[in-house]
Order: C-alpha cells, then structure tokens, then sequence
C-alpha cells in the first residue's frame, strides 16, 4: 500500500499514527477511546468520579489536586517536564472513564500510571489507555524506557501492566506514596529501543541521560 505525501509527512512529524500535536495539547485515537492531554477541568470532572478504590492506590485525592489547581485557567493544560497527565474518554459518548501520567522519578526515569473510574473497569479500557500512552512516550516523545511500580498485593495492576507489555524488574522492596505510607513494590519496565523524539513541545516530559 502507498501512503500519500500529506499522510507521510504527518507521520513523519509526530512518529504515532493518528496523533495530532499542537505544542502542549495532544490526542490520539484508538478504536473505542480518545486520549487527550488533560487540562484543569478534566482533573474536576475527573475527582466527581473517583472512589476509594482510587485514593488507597494513588495515595492521594483528585479532590485535593482540585484545591490545589484552584485559580488557574480550566483549559489549562498538565502538561510539564515532570509531569503529563492524559485523559481518555469514549469516541462515542465523550464520557470520561480512565487518567494516565507520565512523570519523573529520581534520575529523571518516567514512569506511568493511571486508574479507571469504578463504572468503566473490566472492559479493557484501561489497556487500551495505556497501550496509546505508550507509543506515545516511546515514538514520539524519546522516552526508550518507561516504568511504572505497583503495590505486592495490587494484582489487578499487574495484569493491567502485563497486558501492554510491561515486564518485571528489580527494584526497591518497598516505595512512598505521596500520602506518606510505605508500600511493598513491584516494579516494571516498558522498553522500545526504536524510540525517537519527535515532539517539539518545550515542556514535554524529558527522558533520562
């Protein structure tokens, strides 16, 4: 199959078919969702749904990062070299159902993670989200390697990993979360070697030296 010019040139640019960059705002499809860079609002709409589940795993509230955002613009985007944050939300109803992040740990390593809100788990969405964030990270923003830890006993994680092609790791037996509770860890690892930075954002996430 011959791929037009306009359409090469695309690919070219960004190295992810399908995803659309403009400086800090990016999105990209898959079948069934929409992963967007998230801005304010999302993270608002985001808290209204989220559970214990959510809060016991993260180690924070999204009803906190609420307060904390408090002032800034709603379109405001999340979007640093410390941290990404992406939303996804169904192609065809626009509901909001999973939140990826890339961001830095000591010796600027990234690492991935996210949830899935209550009434959307246990039909791949959450796969799906992830799958996208990562040839997101890999093909377009440089980032050869990409982590991501979980609690020991947090199996549903595991598979959730696994099922995008994250291996196991040595590492830390244990990790903080940002609530202060010390947690027994498993870490992963995400490799693609053809990675390549494509993306000329100022402010997107920076890979390890």
């Amino acid at each position: 199959m011959t791929i037009a010019a306009p359409l090469r040139g695309v690919l070219s640019r960004s190295g992810v078919p399908g995803l659309s960059c403009r400086g800090s705002a990016h999105t990209i499809r898959s079948a069934r969702l929409r992963l967007s860079v998230a801005r304010v609002r999302d993270v608002i709409e985001f808290s209204a749904a989220e559970d214990e589940v959510m809060r016991q795993r993260h180690g924070f509230s999204y009803a906190a990062w609420v307060q904390a955002l408090a002032g800034l613009d709603p379109d405001a985007l999340l979007w640093t070299p410390d941290l990404a944050m992406f939303v996804a939300r169904t192609r065809d109803t626009g509901r909001l159902v999973a939140d990826l992040s890339l961001y830095t740990r000591p010796g600027r390593q990234v690492h991935v993670g996210g949830s899935v809100v209550a009434g959307a788990r246990g039909r791949g969405y959450g796969r799906e989200a992830l799958e996208l964030a990562c040839v997101v990270a890999h093909r377009h923003l440089g980032l050869r390697y990409l982590g991501a830890a979980c609690e020991a006993d947090n199996v549903a994680s595991g598979r959730w990993l696994m099922s995008a092609g994250f291996v196991r790791i040595s590492g830390a037996p244990t990790h903080v979360l940002p609530d202060g509770r010390e947690v027994e860890s498993l870490w992963w690892l995400h490799e693609d070697p053809r990675a390549r930075r494509r993306c000329r954002s100022p402010y997107a996430p920076v890979p390890a030296r």
